[in-house]
């Protein structure tokens, strides 16, 4: 989870004096105990998905390139590798993790910068993008 991102988007806010783009991104949430999976989405569409206990282990901790069968539309290796076609995963970092009360205030100051920039940002695009996040905090598996 990059949520780090959003405060780079600051000062392109800022810079920019074309249109910001929101990018699409994958969230991960934990609804219940993280030995139980999780939950993903993307923040700019309806795709989401489930994600079991190991699953959520290979998001959360380093990789190297390897070749597996992914989590249909989420880049780690599924638990089940008879079910798809095998892809090399490029190498990645561990993911970012943060709690739903920092999310909150990035979110709300992400929110509050969109609007200061008016048609340099689509503050929809953020809105869709926040609302599904808070959807995600608040569902069970």
């Amino acid at each position: 989870m990059r949520f780090q991102n959003l405060f780079a988007l600051a000062p392109l806010l800022s810079l920019c004096a074309g249109c910001v783009t929101i990018p699409n991104t994958r969230v991960v949430n934990v609804p219940d105990q993280l030995s139980r999976g999780g939950i993903w989405a993307e923040t700019n569409t309806s795709a989401t998905g489930d994600l079991t206990f190991s699953e959520m282990i290979d998001f959360i901790e380093p990789q190297a390139e390897r070749t597996c069968v992914p989590v249909p539309g989420f880049p780690v290796c599924a638990d089940d590798q008879t079910q798809g076609t095998p892809v090399t995963l490029p190498a990645r970092s561990g993911a970012i993790m943060q709690s739903t009360d920092d999310w909150g205030k990035n979110k709300t100051a992400l929110e509050q910068l969109c609007r200061q920039a008016g048609s340099s940002c689509s503050y929809e695009a953020v809105q869709s993008a926040t609302q599904k996040i808070a959807k995600l905090g608040k569902a069970k598996p």
